[in-house]
């Protein structure tokens, strides 16, 4: 039983090292491109249509975590509201002009506004953390498990 739970240790913190590089190298290229990683799922019923759509992106030093919620009488009308891609998962790039930077109250920001019309109704609500939060919090595992093995 001990040596499942260290080599579940040991997993774990390997994943937590994986991630806190991967927010290094996503951390520094924010400040030259956008990433932007989307999944979106569409559902019909009787009385309405919703499209869910969930972002990550990274910009400017921090990353952005988005959730959309848009209800209307029918998909058609939804597909011509949003430009999302179809159903599933999409990954797009643009360089960093389009965004301001997020460095006020320490690179911590959270909207949540809900907006309708006569032919549908959304909700959005952004959350974004600074980077160094993120690297922090990946990286403690890790150091943690090299502190206990030290």
């Amino acid at each position: 039983m001990k040596r499942i739970l260290r080599s579940a240790s040991r997993g774990l913190a390997a994943l937590s090292l994986l991630l806190c590089i991967a927010t290094c190298v996503m951390w520094v290229r924010s400040y030259w491109v956008v990433d932007e990683w989307m999944w979106v799922r569409s559902s019909v019923s009787t009385a309405h249509a919703t499209v869910l759509t969930l972002k990550v992106m990274p910009q400017c030093g921090g990353f952005l975590f988005s959730k959309q919620r848009i209800v209307s009488q029918n998909l058609a009308s939804l597909r011509q509201i949003e430009n999302d891609p179809p159903d599933g998962f999409a990954v797009f790039s643009y360089p960093q002009f389009h965004f301001g930077s997020i460095r006020n109250n320490f690179g911590f920001a959270y909207h949540n506004e809900q907006t309708s019309d006569v032919r549908w109704a959304s909700t959005y609500v952004d959350l974004q953390l600074p980077a160094w939060l993120l690297v922090l919090l990946f990286g403690a595992a890790p150091l943690r498990w090299y502190v206990v093995r030290v």
